[in-house]
């Protein structure tokens, strides 16, 4: 299950910390993944995802394009947000099939209709 963030805003900002994800999918044996997109809606737009264990904890990747496959669903890790070249890096666990996630306009219109 899929959720969009309730906030209804589209915000833009760089860091993370004390935002609450745009997406969040709750999955069957008790993860979470979620994602912010960073500088949104912008062409310099980005993503970050992280993967939360069923006891809260964050699953953090080891080596770049590592797979993690959870329940049948694939993500990839991206290296670490603190790691990123550029503030529009996409970085964390990614959905293998990013494109339903990117660009953010993609997402917002789905949950829109």
């Amino acid at each position: 299950m899929i959720f969009l963030s309730s906030s209804g805003e589209h915000r833009r900002f760089g860091s993370i910390k004390d935002q609450k994800p745009h997406v969040e999918s709750k999955l069957k044996d008790g993860s979470t993944w979620r994602i912010w997109y960073i500088m949104l809606g912008t062409r310099s737009e980005g993503i970050r995802g992280e993967l939360v264990a069923p006891d809260g904890s964050l699953i953090v990747g080891e080596k770049l394009d590592e797979k993690k496959n959870v329940q049948g669903v694939v993500y990839v890790w991206k290296g670490s947000f603190k790691g990123r070249k550029n503030l529009f890096d996409n970085t964390g666990w990614l959905h293998e099939k990013l494109d339903e996630y990117s660009p953010s306009r993609k997402v917002i219109e789905k949950a829109s209709k």
